[in-house]
């Protein structure tokens, strides 16, 4: 599926891609077509046909997974405030699938360090975070479908703090 993605975009391959930022954030049934702006509407069909050309897993505007993903963002105090290089295992009924932390890549996602997860499964959603500095926070029960902040504890007995964050 990666033949003719170039190697630095190859990551795109193993973290779903939601089109967030771009769709409606209450009636979506109309799908694609629906949206009223313009330059948001053909950058989620871009997105859409780029993903298909090229086999990375988007969770598509009607998809019913949207409701499946935790958006998480991480917030390093020890090192990275972005937490970039920090590791996440998402484990649930299905299995886990692991992610990696890194700054967005592109100019209008330059600051985005957000992180989307769908293990497999429709259960509740456990969490282990490897921070950069080498500390491990381990998070259980988180419900799918939120958007939540996990910032990192400031003293490695404490525990991290969640934080939820409008959708």
């Amino acid at each position: 599926p990666a033949r003719g993605l170039p190697p630095r975009l190859r990551c795109l391959l193993h973290c779903p891609l939601p089109p967030d930022h771009n769709v409606p954030t209450t009636e979506r049934s109309g799908g694609v077509d629906q949206i009223v702006d313009p330059v948001s509407r053909i950058q989620v069909k871009t997105l859409d046909e780029n993903c298909d050309e090229y086999g990375i897993v988007e969770f598509k505007m009607l998809d019913e997974r949207q409701a499946m993903a935790l958006q998480l963002q991480l917030v390093g105090i020890r090192d990275h405030r972005d937490a970039r290089g920090a590791t996440v295992t998402a484990s649930s009924d299905g299995g886990s699938e692991t992610w990696f932390a890194a700054a967005g890549g592109s100019y209008a996602s330059a600051s985005d360090s957000q992180i989307v997860v769908c293990p497999a499964g429709d259960g509740l959603v456990d969490l282990s975070i490897r921070w950069p500095d080498g500390s491990r926070e381990e998070l259980s029960g988180l419900s799918r479908g939120n958007r939540i902040a996990i910032v990192q504890a400031g003293d490695p007995s404490n525990a991290a703090r969640v934080v939820m964050l409008p959708r």
